[in-house]
């Protein structure tokens, strides 16, 4: 039975490790998001008001705490961003103000999340970084990053991510991760969706005929062209919600 404990939830967003962690009896004693919509919602969910910009935040002013959870900006280390990491000056080096609050507070257990690409980035050394300021600061970390998925305990979202796992050196080692890729359950999105005649007010969440009508015209083209190399992400999903309201899109 895990006894209960306290932690703090830096990057918080709407409170994904907030939920994790309360469910398994954790308090959390303070949450920071520079987003301010992420922090309304966050409040409403939770009962607490995060702080904001983190790296305004004096560490002494965080209460102390057993868990330090932070799923840290990963735009500077994605593939969809420019990958200029530690160099990126705005999002890139906010995993030092993380550093800068657990050498403060020095809590017993730290776990950071990000994108997969992170245990790849810059030939290996953003990891390399990483894992040695952990070390440096008094954690074991294993020597390499985890990459897990929701897909590998049967949930249907394949979306691999790098979890970092840190106890304080006094405590104890880590034990080694390990999952067996051959042996994850079967799972499908049509396990989770509800039947139509359960959703109220259907049509609010369903795409119109004319949004339809563009997403097959789009395929249309691709499936037409011969091209090694197209976008990562369709051109035009930032525009998708806004189709009533733009009259370049509709004439087209």
């Amino acid at each position: 039975m895990i006894k209960p404990f306290t932690f703090i939830d830096l990057f918080c967003g709407i409170g994904g490790f907030h939920q994790a962690m309360s469910d398994l009896g954790g308090t959390c004693l303070y949450a920071s998001d520079i987003d301010a919509d992420c922090r309304k919602t966050y409040e409403r969910n939770y009962g607490i008001m995060p702080d904001g910009d983190i790296t305004k935040v004096d560490a002494a002013d965080i209460p102390a705490h057993d868990v330090l959870c932070a799923g840290f900006p990963c735009q500077a280390f994605s593939k969809a961003g420019k990958r200029l990491g530690f160099a990126d000056s705005t999002k890139g080096t906010l995993f030092f103000d993380i550093m800068r609050i657990l050498e403060h507070h020095r809590p017993k257990y730290a776990l950071l999340e990000n994108v997969r690409n992170l245990a790849s980035h810059d030939k290996g050394n953003t990891w390399n970084v990483i894992h040695e300021s952990l070390e440096t600061a008094g954690y074991n970390v294993l020597d390499e990053p985890v990459i897990f998925s929701p897909h590998y305990i049967g949930v249907p979202q394949h979306r691999e991510r790098v979890f970092i796992m840190c106890v304080r050196k006094d405590i104890g080692e880590l034990p080694n991760f390990y999952f067996n890729p051959e042996n994850i359950p079967g799972c499908s999105i049509d396990d989770i969706l509800l039947d139509d005649a359960e959703i109220p007010d259907l049509k609010a969440y369903q795409l119109s005929g004319e949004q339809i009508e563009w997403i097959d015209n789009w395929n249309e083209f691709i499936r037409g062209i011969r091209c090694d190399r197209l976008p990562g992400f369709p051109i035009w999903s930032d525009s998708l919600c806004a189709v009533e309201d733009n009259p370049m899109i509709r004439s087209g």
